[in-house]
């Protein structure tokens, strides 16, 4: 079928999540097009993973998908948002396709809440947690991983080969700080040094010595694209994949807690007091990163809390110390896991699992079936 996709029409951005879904829907052989070109396969090239072609447009294509970055779009150089909008057209509620938003934005309240959005058939929502309320055309999603990634994968080093540490690697810094980040580094860190040393690196960037794909890859990631951290990647047996925000177990309604301001700051107070009163569960908001699954591909364990503890949900969960490292809700991580055999075993593992479950086909003909159009 002909698909047609949404990207934002200014700036050098990275659809990461247009990429995954799209490369999937090009092995099972449908047509990408879009309002513009994006993702060039080779250097010097002209394919594209999605075409712009004048002469076919939304309504031409059974399916719209619509990238979490298409609304507000980051301009990183410049600090500031660019906005866009969607034809009325496309919503229309006599049309004869499905339209699907690919929801990757951080924190809780994001651009998918905009009424224009309720009109949409899917929602599909990165970072969904069942401890929180959403709409209800929402449906849980991943960041996932691309071709690209696999492609990296082929230069890791067998398990037993690589070095026994933990890596912590966070090269892509923003403006803002992760407290799951800063609670590991303070509570989960300590004891874990008991078990494997832990090296704090920071991967030098991409230049032209590591080649024309690569540096055209750098190009269209972002800049997130870089070949020197997936070599420590590959070259490391366990990576500190931690990520996201805690929020109080209450409310599930997250509106009081989001935004700036003193008053917003006082909400936040209230709310995290009636949750050490009545001995809460935290939430954890914006878990979901690359690293997640660019560890799982290359065959390292990813460390990371309990994922259902903390409200993740995926299409297809994971088993804690079963497909990835987990730390339990103190920062404690089962001793019996670090055993050799058993860090191999959770690496392959948590290899086949992403395999099965969250290769770009798979997540093609996941939504295909979700919006009957199998």
């Amino acid at each position: 079928m002909d698909i047609y996709c949404f990207c934002h029409p200014t700036g050098e951005v990275y659809h990461d999540d247009l990429v995954y879904l799209g490369e999937g829907l090009e092995s099972l052989g449908h047509r990408l097009y879009g309002n513009r070109n994006l993702w060039r396969k080779e250097p010097g090239g002209d394919e594209w993973l999605i075409k712009h072609d004048p002469a076919v447009g939304p309504a031409d294509c059974a399916l719209v998908l619509v990238a979490g970055l298409f609304f507000e779009c980051p301009v990183e150089e410049e600090g500031r948002l660019s906005f866009a909008q969607l034809p009325e057209e496309v919503l229309r509620s006599d049309r004869r396709n499905k339209v699907v938003m690919l929801d990757t934005n951080d924190g809780w309240l994001t651009p998918a809440w905009r009424p224009q959005c309720r009109k949409m058939d899917l929602v599909l929502r990165t970072k969904l947690n069942k401890m929180c309320s959403y709409p209800d055309n929402f449906r849980p999603w991943v960041l996932g991983y691309s071709s690209r990634v696999e492609r990296m994968a082929r230069e890791a080093l067998p398990f037993d080969q690589r070095q026994r540490v933990v890596l912590d690697n966070f090269g892509y810094s923003h403006a803002w700080p992760h407290t799951v980040r800063q609670w590991a580094r303070h509570t989960v860190y300590p004891g874990l040094r008991s078990h494997m040393p832990v090296e704090e690196r920071l991967a030098p960037t991409c230049t032209p010595a590591d080649g024309e794909w690569n540096s055209m890859m750098h190009r269209q990631t972002a800049r997130r694209h870089n070949p020197a951290y997936f070599r420590d990647l590959g070259n490391v047996q366990v990576v500190s994949a931690f990520c996201g925000d805690w929020l109080p177990q209450w409310p599930r309604d997250c509106t009081a807690l989001c935004g700036g301001g003193r008053k917003t700051e006082l909400r936040r107070r209230f709310w995290w007091a009636i949750h050490h009163l009545l001995r809460g569960k935290r939430r954890a908001i914006q878990w979901d990163s690359w690293r997640f699954w660019e560890a799982l591909v290359c065959g390292t364990v990813p460390l990371t809390t309990n994922l259902d503890e903390v409200g993740v949900t995926l299409p297809v969960m994971p088993e804690p110390n079963v497909h990835y490292m987990a730390c339990d809700r103190d920062g404690r991580i089962p001793p019996e896991v670090f055993q050799a055999e058993r860090l191999r075993s959770i690496a392959e593992n948590g290899t086949a699992w992403a395999t099965e479950n969250y290769s770009p086909q798979a997540a093609a003909r996941r939504l295909l079936a979700w919006s009957d159009l199998t």
